[in-house]
């Protein structure tokens, strides 16, 4: 978590500059299509663009009560001045961009209607490489307890990963939990962001019924666990099955389907869920994408600007047909420990990382060249 401190940030751009997110990837390419076979070209492409969301910030000084309702429910009661202390953080150096590799951060956020709760609860690092024609999704866990960026003003410690977004937003609204998010990662591991796109468990859901559904392959103990959910009213079989908005969203939040399961089974869901939202959209006429369009556009919020759209656009067309989709996860695999530690004076199980091995592995995919970090503090337990 953070100790108080005046807001002392003011609102600039990341040095550097740089679906739940290759759902906008596919998006940004249908529009530059649409563009061309549609009459009205230029006009409707434009028309297109407007409807996608801005990701805007906004300083804020929230009140412990406000704070804690952002953050989820049990928070209100804890001892959040007294929060964990700031460590000295890795100093990182970042390897001049190429253009070959484009990182693009896709935030699930878990706020309903009516709820103000902002933890993230899906974070996929989306690395597009134009040279190798591979796009990489790397799930961040989101029990992963890991330093948080100094931020706003605000001195941080250690806390799960999924509240660095909250703690963001809580500061600097939908953009300021943009960039904290992103801080993290370069500070952490080394990842230099380019862009973020964000949607929640609303719009999710309406981005699949506007795809008209999407075929998912289940296990048996998945489509039982679906069945289990009374309010889906389904009747899911182990097998390929076709998925409506709720039924993909609890699909893709499960992480109790059968003894043994858990959260890293519930990030592979997530990226499978990918998966098939890119082959619907490969297969749609474009009648069904025009419709689409302009229903998903302005349910997820970006700090893409319009000119960076229309050069993803330029850039992904020619190489989507051989695009491959390669599956990671943050921390991998034998590079992390479970452990309970205590976080607002409550004992909690979490996921304590390598950092060190994990930065190696994800700058190797998300940078141009792994590089180690000039300067590295070990944090205090």
């Amino acid at each position: 978590m953070c100790k108080g401190g005046r807001y002392l940030n003011s609102h600039a751009p990341k040095a550097g500059g740089r679906k739940k997110k290759i759902l906008l990837v596919v998006l940004i390419l249908i529009v530059a299509i649409l563009a061309t076979a549609i009459g009205g070209g230029l006009g409707y492409y434009n028309y297109v663009l407007s409807l996608v969301g801005e990701a805007e910030y906004v300083e804020k000084n929230p009140s412990r009560e406000e704070l804690a309702a952002i953050l989820g429910e049990g928070y209100l009661d804890a001892e959040l001045e007294n929060a964990t202390e700031g460590e000295t953080q890795p100093t990182v150096s970042v390897p001049e961009t190429t253009g070959e590799i484009i990182n693009v951060m896709l935030v699930g956020q878990q706020s309903r209607d009516g709820e103000t709760a902002k933890l993230a609860d899906t974070m996929i690092l989306a690395t597009l490489n134009l040279k190798t024609k591979t796009l990489t999704l790397t799930s961040f866990q989101r029990d992963m307890y890991i330093k948080l960026p100094d931020y706003a003003g605000k001195t941080c410690g250690k806390n799960r990963i999924n509240t660095c977004y909250a703690l963001g937003y809580a500061w600097g609204d939908t953009k300021g939990a943009m960039e904290m998010l992103d801080l993290l990662l370069l500070e952490q591991f080394g990842v230099d962001v380019d862009y973020n796109v964000e949607v929640d468990f609303v719009a999710f859901q309406e981005v699949i019924n506007a795809l008209g559904g999407v075929d998912v392959e289940l296990t048996e103990a998945e489509a039982t666990h679906l069945n289990k959910n009374t309010d889906l009213n389904g009747a899911y079989k182990k097998g390929t099955n076709h998925l409506d908005g709720a039924a993909a969203l609890a699909y893709a939040r499960t992480r109790s389907a059968f003894a043994g399961d858990n959260d890293f089974n519930r990030t592979d869901r997530q990226r499978k869920m990918i998966s098939s939202i890119l082959e619907k959209c490969r297969t749609m006429s474009l009648t069904q994408l025009n419709n689409m369009l302009t229903t998903i556009l302005p349910l997820v919020k970006t700090d893409m600007s319009s000119d960076v759209i229309t050069k993803f656009a330029l850039e992904l067309l020619p190489i989507l047909p051989e695009l491959s989709i390669v599956s990671n996860q943050c921390p991998a695999e034998g590079t992390y420990s479970g452990q309970m530690v205590e976080i607002y004076g409550v004992n909690s199980g979490v996921l304590v990382p390598d950092v060190e091995k994990n930065r190696e592995l994800l700058m190797a995919i998300a940078e141009t060249d792994v590089i180690e970090p000039t300067e590295t503090t070990v944090p205090a337990e």
